[in-house]
């Protein structure tokens, strides 16, 4: 069995080294009683940006959906104790994340324009979903790790056959599964047990494709090669 922790893949932020502090505004995200989820509606201009914070546990799910006219806004999330260091980037990652959290703490949602829309001094008016899961009580968490189930599977990366893998589950089909190979790791996201994507530290070269044959999913990235049963997916 398989077990590692959890490598948090980093991204660069946007630079804001010209910005100004007074342009930044923090803003603590909250849940009406009973509630996990919340819509958020803000603007910002110029060089204005917006930290919106909330504080989760590691092994829950953050769902963040952003959505603005103003193609040159973005939203990045940092992690806690992050030093302008983003575990999803918006610019290059698009305007929806979903991701299961792995540590404890405060992370923001950091909302704001690209260079040359704030050097132009324009306005992004914008509306932020934001949601919070705890993973089902049912499905227990292998020992030490963040992942419901660890194993290998059958992969073809250079001369690899067997990968290390972990398994996050959200329940319907939806998961993250983690694979380690020797450049780093691949996460491949899952919704309703079809594979919708993934992301990787560092970026493979090529197309993301996948294709289902009875109870399993081949999945390509590049020359890379990933066969993930149904099992893995939904436990069992």
């Amino acid at each position: 069995m398989f077990v590692r922790a959890f490598v948090l893949s980093v991204c660069v932020l946007f630079p804001i080294s010209l910005v100004q502090a007074q342009d930044l505004t923090t803003v603590p995200v909250h849940f009406a009683k009973g509630q996990s989820s919340t819509v958020i509606k803000g603007q910002i201009k110029g060089y204005q940006y917006i930290d919106y914070t909330l504080n989760a546990k590691a092994g829950q799910t953050l769902t963040v959906a952003y959505n603005s006219r103003q193609l040159s806004s973005y939203f990045n999330i940092l992690p806690p104790g992050s030093q302008d260091e983003a575990l999803f980037v918006g610019s290059s990652a698009g305007n929806t994340y979903r991701g299961v959290l792995p540590a404890s703490g405060e992370y923001k949602l950091r909302v704001y324009l690209m260079r040359n829309a704030a050097r132009r001094n324009e306005i992004a008016k914008f509306t932020l979903k934001v949601a919070i899961e705890s993973p089902p009580a049912s499905d227990a968490k292998v020992s030490g790790t963040p992942y419901h189930a660890t194993g290998t599977i059958p992969c073809v990366v250079q001369q690899t056959r067997a990968c290390p893998f972990g398994v996050v589950r959200h329940g319907q089909g939806a998961a993250e599964v983690t694979i380690q190979v020797a450049q780093g790791q691949r996460i491949i996201r899952f919704d309703h047990g079809i594979a919708t994507g993934y992301t990787a530290k560092p970026m493979p070269h090529g197309e993301f494709s996948q294709q289902k044959q009875q109870d399993v999913s081949h999945i390509k990235i590049g020359a890379e090669q990933y066969e993930i049963p149904d099992a893995v997916i939904y436990g069992g």
